[in-house]
């Protein structure tokens, strides 16, 4: 159960992250289309030994596909990691707030 509640939660925040970023960096995409990529992303993630480069990879490649990116840095670069760097934080805080309540 905590898998799923994990793995809803980081989508959320990871298209939100990502939305937020391609609207500070003037790329064109949907809200809709960021939750595909971020949901693709976290279901790449739990892909033992390379899931988590795999998942970083996919997201950037889903990324300048999805949108109007001329280049990879800034654009596509800065919005991955932000986008990961929030949803492993919202991650660690959903499993601490489980693991205090039961």
């Amino acid at each position: 159960m905590i898998y799923v509640i994990t793995f809803i939660a980081v989508t959320i925040i990871q298209a939100l992250c990502l939305y937020a970023g391609i609207k500070l960096t003037k790329l064109h995409g949907t809200f809709l289309g960021m939750l595909l990529v971020a949901a693709a992303c976290s279901i790449v993630s739990y892909i033992p030994f390379v899931g988590g480069i795999a998942s970083i990879v996919l997201m950037g490649y889903l990324l300048y596909k999805l949108t109007n990116a001329d280049r990879i840095w800034p654009d596509i670069i800065l919005s991955v990691v932000v986008a990961r760097f929030f949803g492993y934080i919202a991650a660690f805080g959903i499993v601490y707030a489980f693991d205090k309540i039961f």
